[in-house]
């Protein structure tokens, strides 16, 4: 999970710091026969676009702002959003079904956190959006999936997974 190091969160702040989110999702892959939603991937809507969020072995991607029509998937760069009449297969962003930890949406984002595991790579555990005194918190899973949680699970989590990993905890906080 080889990562950029001590300046983790900035990559990502710079994306959601001063932005509205106005929706949660998830990736979809489909094709006539069917969807299956893809794991590791969350997508945020803002005022400013779409980011997306991807967690694998690799480590926590971030993408965008970007148009709906310009989301992909890191694993299938070539599906497109939305389906196209010659298209077998495409993505959908499909609403997250169970969200009971989910703030109140919009969210004005005016801190960014991240929970990391430092060593000999950086792991992120989490990343909490806060405005005002609201966080909407999204925790990467021991099955490089990402998903909502509250902030004492996922800190919980955080310390569990760095301890386990042989990591040392750190917390990374950006603020208007």
């Amino acid at each position: 999970m080889e990562q950029s190091g001590p300046v983790e969160l900035t990559r990502i702040s710079d994306r959601l710091l001063a932005t509205s989110v106005i929706g949660l999702g998830r990736l979809a892959a489909v094709s006539h026969n069917g969807s299956i939603p893809v794991t590791g991937t969350l997508v945020l809507e803002t005022n400013r676009g779409f980011i997306t969020l991807s967690y694998t072995q690799q480590g926590l991607s971030v993408r965008g702002p970007e148009q709906r029509s310009e989301i992909r998937w890191t694993t299938e760069p070539d599906l497109t959003m939305d389906h196209q009449a010659a298209a077998e297969e495409w993505l959908e962003l499909i609403a997250i079904e169970d969200r009971p930890h989910t703030t109140t949406l919009p969210l004005a984002v005016d801190t960014v956190t991240g929970w990391f595991g430092l060593g000999p790579w950086v792991d992120t555990f989490a990343i909490l959006l806060t405005g005002g005194d609201r966080t909407l918190v999204l925790t990467t899973t021991d099955e490089f999936d990402l998903t909502t949680s509250t902030p004492e699970h996922a800190r919980q989590r955080a310390k569990l997974a760095a301890a386990n990993m042989n990591l040392r905890f750190t917390e990374q906080v950006q603020s208007l």
